[in-house]
């Protein structure tokens, strides 16, 4: 279909207040009374209750004690600062924090329109969307593939559609969780939405914050938008952890052409420039630099049920070097593959660096301790020997800026370090 060039004019309250609302969230979590909590590093729940009755886009029926997955728009606004390295996690005292990085301010000097357009970037190339989404769904069962977008294609615009008409034209479950993205798009003005109101049987069965669609309508804008999202950045192409996860390491801003000859960077709006009017300055965008090394100390502490070592690396060394460093430390044989998961809860492949012994992608070797944005207090996963399956608490006690490293040393040691492969009894076998 032929894009059709209308003069849309983004501003801080069309097509929704969603760039207002953003200021809000940044002045908010700036506050020195904002922190994050111990657990699941979210937002406290007086600075969410708090601002959650200042934002105009979209309110949450919550109260004092609700947490953030449960506020939509927050929740969303907290997951798009971080992927965009708007803020790092930092140590606060006592409690952990957000620290606002450069990107804050350039971000402040865009235009309304490329504020707009950096926020959508956030969340289409940069966000987790599994991550995102993690607390309120099953995640791996969101529609992320660009099939999405020609389902809502397939219906004009301004063009109220029945659940059960979407749910027969474009042969989705009601079980797929695709209402957290049309919330979303909500949220940019794309389309507007009705929802069911769930049975008392119903609210049994899900989770609570499961949202069941009632009804979707399409905007002018939006239909237009998606056009354009949909042939010219497709999800597949663009959205950066999910080409991590496939083993693709060449991102967005690239020229995806089939022959693939061209490398030179393209920002993100530029295919939206024919559908926005000439009022709107639409020049500039966000840089995408390398973060810089941390070059100084990190101590480690690495827990093994009561047996501990602690072991201090430089911020230039790799996560493979953090690996060869515990092997030393509990005197095993690196002779099994290994993972480093950045989630303390689990072993989640999105987030994990792995092996270069292994074949899956993103691996070890690359990644730069000083890099990874560490904070000091901060829990992480390290798995060794997927069969017998040894995993290691992680916890960075300090970051040491003034001090450095030629090679990793093994400052304490507490505990006798297990035997790797206990004999067996006779009567085991």
């Amino acid at each position: 279909m032929t894009i059709i060039s209308l003069p849309f004019r983004i501003t801080e309250e069309w097509p929704t207040p969603i760039i207002r609302d953003y200021e809000q969230f940044l002045d908010a979590v700036q506050e020195p009374t904002s922190y994050l909590t111990k657990a699941k590093c979210w937002i406290d729940r007086a600075t969410l209750y708090s601002l959650n009755k200042k934002v105009l886009t979209y309110k949450s029926d919550t109260h004092s004690k609700t947490d953030m997955h449960f506020y939509p728009l927050l929740n969303f606004f907290y997951h798009i600062s971080i992927a965009a390295q708007f803020f790092q996690f930092k140590k606060l005292k006592n409690k952990l924090g957000l620290q606002p990085t450069e990107l804050i301010s350039k971000y402040r000097q865009l235009s309304s329109a490329e504020k707009y357009f950096a926020l959508f970037e956030a969340f289409w190339v940069k966000s987790d969307w599994v991550e995102m989404f993690r607390e309120v769904g099953s995640a791996y069962n969101l529609p992320m593939e660009n099939q999405f977008i020609e389902a809502l294609l397939s219906f004009s615009a301004c063009e109220e559609i029945d659940s059960r008409e979407f749910y027969r034209v474009t042969g989705f479950s009601p079980d797929t969780e695709f209402t957290y993205v049309i919330q979303i798009l909500a949220f940019f003005g794309i389309l507007t939405y009705q929802l069911k109101k769930l049975t008392s049987k119903e609210q049994k069965l899900y989770r609570k914050g499961y949202l069941r669609l009632k009804s979707l309508t399409i905007s002018e804008f939006g239909r237009n938008f998606l056009e354009v999202l949909h042939n010219n950045r497709p999800f597949e192409l663009w959205n950066i952890p999910y080409r991590i996860e496939l083993g693709v390491i060449d991102f967005s801003g690239q020229n995806f052409s089939e022959t693939n000859e061209s490398k030179i960077p393209e920002p993100f709006f530029k295919a939206f420039k024919p559908l926005m009017s000439k009022g709107n300055v639409l020049k500039n965008c966000l840089p995408c630099s390398e973060p810089k090394i941390s070059s100084g100390t990190y101590i480690f502490k690495i827990s093994l049920g009561r047996i501990w070592r602690t072991i201090a690396i430089s911020g230039e060394d790799s996560l493979d070097q953090l690996h060869l460093a515990i092997q030393e430390a509990f005197n095993f044989d690196n002779d099994h593959l290994y993972a480093f998961s950045l989630d303390q809860l689990r072993l989640n492949p999105r987030k994990s660096f792995n092996d270069p012994r292994g074949g899956d992608y993103p691996f070890a070797d690359e990644a730069i301790i000083g890099k990874l944005n560490f904070y000091e207090g901060q829990r992480f996963l390290y798995v060794f020997d997927f069969g017998d399956w040894w995993d290691f608490d992680i916890e960075l006690i300090e970051i040491e800026n003034e001090i450095h490293l030629d090679r990793y040393k093994i400052v304490k040691k507490h505990g006798e370090s297990p035997e790797q492969y206990p004999a067996c009894d006779d009567e085991d076998w």
